[in-house]
């Protein structure tokens, strides 16, 4: 019996140590990426006092620390995101900093891009990546059609989203360049704006290469009718797949938003000018290069209405004797450097090369729009000046030069991007409501209040609200009447038991467009937390993330007490307010867990009856 007693006591010691071993291990910050570009954590430099600050103390927010400096009194840190301010709060904490990216010198801006300012446009609006419709994928695209391209250079990699060939009218995969100058091409449009080699003038956009010409440089025009039928079609072989009438600048459509041709000849055959007006009509910018003969006037196709002819100047703004004359606008295209096959870089002269400057602004454009969620602008024509088509603002925005107004050496002028890009933002093109309906005007010096949100009360589903969720709170549900509230929310989840330490969030999002004279924006959540374990910590979360940047602009948390009912409110800060106004961004609403299981499970939910966001005007 006594030998019986000295086993179970062992046993139940045994229990009690690996129980204790488990209970000592730091807390596992397993908060994935929920939200388009990813929420992740964040990597922080915290100055601590050594006597008071406690590692431990990381751990309990669902973080680690990943090292302590020896010789200064400095921790790196990895915490989830949401608790990136709270971090300061910390027993011992001095000073936080957030950590931040650092790179070579390698990125070259060659004459080109910086002649155009293009640079300038990527810093205030877009460097043409845009994801319009919150799902992921990128939304303007450029098809070059040329000599194809290097898919693997690691300038253009990551931004060739279609490559193809229609050599001798058959399609297919075969699209490398075994020539250069569709590489060439395709490096100054998108060139990736990476800290390596040399970056185009829309590091953003997508391309899309097609091979239409053959590796000596020479093609056939009915190798580019067929050229130019695929890239209306796009990659999946449909011309607006959603029937909505809208082609170039819809989403959900492959078409796309510019064809560039630096290619010519001095005849062209019919056909080919209706497949250029099929074009036109779906609202696709085409862009060719004006020849190289010194001619008086641009090659095929640049020669039709339709296209915009791009001549050549040099850093000096002058033209070259070889730039054909009579071009619509003028563009960089004397020893322009770019991406070459092989994972090199040339530097080579032509319209071709000021062709895709061109090209690129004009993505740049339609990107800009497409991020404030404004239609793309319609190509237009030779004689426009207004703000109101692409080729209207290329006129007016250009740099004019040579004789005052158009002229045959430069056109309307070199084009702009910074200009352009701020001109396109200036029109909205949006048409007014056929029945306009009056709204009571708002007394002096009183702001207007503007509802961002659709169905913020969830009065009878979850729509137009997506739903992100996480590892183990993986469910969102719509329920008539809960917890004593009508028409409410539920994102909700359950850990196994034997997970041990658990850190989990979801979330429920949709986008929002804040006016641009927006003064303030407030977010009111009405929530009630719940968990069937005492070991769990829940905290409510809200605010405003940019698909495009890939990263929060704002947010706020608050710690729920489960069982009740409560509100969490707040304004969004000034710096925030500024970084939203006039722009579409993805409004954010839900649940950052924390728990432990070791015998039983944990069932964590975030009931919603409200997710209001608000904003005052004027």
């Amino acid at each position: 019996m006594g030998l019986g007693v000295s086993r179970g006591l062992a046993a139940r010691a045994l229990a009690v140590a690996v129980l204790a071993l488990y209970l000592m291990a730091p807390t596992a910050a397993a908060l994935s990426a929920q939200l388009p570009g990813g929420v992740g954590k964040v990597r922080l430099i915290v100055k601590v006092n050594p006597k008071l600050f406690k590692m431990a103390d990381i751990a309990g927010m669902g973080g680690r620390v990943l090292y302590r400096a020896s010789l200064a009194p400095i921790v790196i840190v990895e915490v989830p995101s949401f608790m990136a301010d709270a971090v300061g709060k910390l027993r011992g904490v001095l000073h936080v900093s957030r950590d931040a990216p650092v790179r070579i010198y390698g990125d070259v801006v060659p004459w080109g891009v910086s002649y155009v300012k293009a640079p300038s446009v990527w810093d205030a609006a877009t460097t043409g990546a845009v994801d319009a419709d919150g799902d992921g994928s990128r939304d303007v695209e450029v098809a070059v059609i040329d000599t194809g391209v290097d898919p693997s250079h690691p300038d253009l990699k990551d931004n060739v989203a279609w490559c193809i060939s229609v050599i001798g009218g058959t399609v297919s995969s075969d699209c490398y360049d075994g020539n250069g100058h569709g590489t060439h091409v395709a490096g100054t449009i998108a060139a990736l704006l990476d800290g390596y080699g040399l970056v185009g003038v829309a590091p953003g956009v997508e391309i899309y290469a097609i091979k239409a010409l053959g590796d000596d440089g020479s093609g056939t025009f009915s190798d580019i009718i067929m050229a130019i039928d695929m890239a209306i079609k796009g990659p999946d072989g449909v011309v607006d797949r959603d029937g909505d009438g809208l082609v170039a600048g819809d989403p959900d459509d492959d078409a796309p938003e510019v064809i560039s041709m630096s290619l010519g000849g001095s005849y062209a055959p019919t056909e080919l000018h209706d497949i250029i007006q099929q074009a036109y009509s779906y609202g696709i910018v085409i862009v060719a290069a004006a020849g190289n003969e010194g001619a008086q006037s641009p090659a095929y196709p640049a020669a039709y209405p339709e296209v915009i002819a791009v001549g050549a100047i040099d850093s000096s703004e002058q033209v070259p004797s070889w730039s054909n004359r009579n071009p619509e606008v003028a563009a960089p295209g004397v020893d322009i450097n770019s991406t070459w096959p092989g994972g090199g870089y040339n530097v080579i002269s032509g319209t071709s090369m000021a062709t895709p400057h061109v090209s690129a602004v004009v993505a740049l454009m339609q990107a800009a729009r497409m991020a404030k969620g404004l239609p793309v602008l319609p190509p237009g024509s030779f004689d426009d000046t207004g703000n109101d088509t692409v080729r209207g603002i290329l006129h007016s925005t250009a740099k004019d030069l040579g004789s005052p107004g158009y002229d045959s050496l430069y056109g309307y002028g070199a084009v702009q991007a910074d200009a352009a890009v701020a001109a396109a933002l200036g029109g909205t093109q949006e048409e007014p409501p056929e029945t306009p309906q009056p709204s009571p005007e708002p007394q002096p010096g009183a702001p207007s209040i503007v509802g961002l949100v659709e169905n913020p009360g969830f009065d009878s589903s979850l729509e137009p609200w997506s739903f992100y969720p996480g590892s183990y709170i993986d469910k969102a549900e719509w329920y008539s009447s809960l917890a004593g509230r009508e028409g409410v929310a539920a994102v909700y989840g359950t850990v196994p038991a034997w997970s041990f330490s658990v850190s989990d969030s979801a979330f429920l999002a949709q986008q929002v467009t804040v006016p641009a004279d927006a003064s303030e924006v407030n977010i009111t959540v009405e929530y009630y937390a719940y968990s069937d374990s005492s070991r769990a910590t829940i905290y409510v979360v809200a605010g405003f993330y940019d698909t495009e940047a890939g990263s929060w602009i704002w947010y706020t948390t608050e710690k729920a007490t489960p069982g009740a009912w409560a509100t969490l409110s707040a304004t969004v800060p000034s710096d925030a307010l500024d970084a939203m106004r006039g722009r579409t961004v993805l409004y954010v609403v839900g649940v950052y867990a924390q728990t432990f299981t070791i015998w039983s499970s944990n069932t964590i939910a975030l009931l919603l009856d409200s997710a209001d966001a608000v904003a005052s005007t004027g």
